[in-house]
């Protein structure tokens, strides 16, 4: 199809699917399940995903992004690598403004940007679901004791490296605890780390991050009037080798202004580093959780 229009383009056999391993170069054998197409360009290439009726050209993503394959032209076959997409091509970016009252009752206006493989999920929303799928997918998303997304909005800019702008209001009954004079806030709202890893001293394999992902989360909370900070959780700032956290909270008078962002590295790391990848983890979890204490003024 494309030598008719005048477009050179390759044959490329691979190895789709999130899961797949990495290719053995040293033993020829069939270890692809999936074709796709190479347009060699002089300064760049294009690549093709054949079987999508709604992905990006150029765009591999998850499914066939970030490994080795068989490009095969006049000449026999070649061992190519398909783009891969770093932690600020994997963005999540969202930005918050909600308002909590003297009841704990939680309304958020949720704005969010996914870019990378972090759009493959909404593009899919856009794309491929019904309405009924989308209203339960998104009912289902945060994990909150009680919440509805009564409205949800969708805009796509395709590209290389395409981009979903996501919008949405939340409510949330009773997402504050309330004691007597006391307001009980946790500011981190929708995106809090629910990965635990249980301690293992005898651990023998390696272990590997596929993919670097980036989260960046700007929240700021309207309180009710009459209150002051009683309690607020000191800054974060945690720099691994399994990627970098930063969390940071300012009470107004009148708001909260939350900022955190969230990085996980790509990697091959040795089980002696295990230890270091659970403690990275359960210090996540904890400052995601942390707590801001309001009293109200006598």
């Amino acid at each position: 199809m494309l030598k008719e229009v005048g477009i050179i383009g390759k044959y490329v056999e691979i190895r789709a699917g999130s899961d797949a391993p990495e290719m053995i170069e040293d033993f020829p054998s069939f270890q692809s399940n999936h074709v796709i197409t190479c347009v060699p360009l002089n300064k760049d290439t294009i690549w093709l995903e054949c079987t999508s009726p709604t992905s990006s050209p150029g765009y591999m993503g998850s499914f066939t992004g970030g490994r080795k394959a068989i490009l095969i032209d006049e000449e026999g076959g070649h061992v190519v690598r398909t783009p891969t997409y770093s932690s600020s091509d994997n963005l999540q970016r969202r930005v918050v403004n909600a308002e909590i009252n003297a009841e704990g009752n939680l309304e958020a206006e949720v704005n969010t940007l996914y870019s990378g493989v972090r759009q493959e999920i909404p593009q899919s929303l856009m794309n491929e679901a019904s309405a009924d799928e989308r209203e339960r997918y998104l009912n289902a998303l945060f994990n909150l004791p009680t919440y509805k997304v009564d409205k949800s909005k969708y805009t796509e800019q395709r590209a290389a490296l395409p981009t979903i702008r996501e919008y949405l209001h939340v409510v949330s009954p009773n997402y504050a605890s309330v004691s007597g004079k006391r307001l009980f806030i946790v500011p981190d709202l929708f995106d809090k780390n629910y990965t635990r890893l249980s301690a293992d001293s005898n651990r023998h394999y390696d272990f590997i991050n596929k993919e670097a992902l980036k989260d960046i989360d700007s929240i700021t909370i309207k309180i009710p009037e009459g209150y002051r900070p009683e309690s607020v959780p000191q800054d974060m700032n945690i720099d691994s080798k399994f990627g970098k956290y930063t969390s940071s909270i300012k009470v107004l008078p009148d708001k909260i202004l939350y900022y955190r962002s969230n990085e996980k590295c790509e990697g091959h790391f040795p089980a002696s580093d295990y230890q270091g990848l659970v403690k990275f983890h359960e210090q996540i979890y904890k400052a995601d959780r942390s707590s801001i204490v309001l009293i109200k003024k006598e």
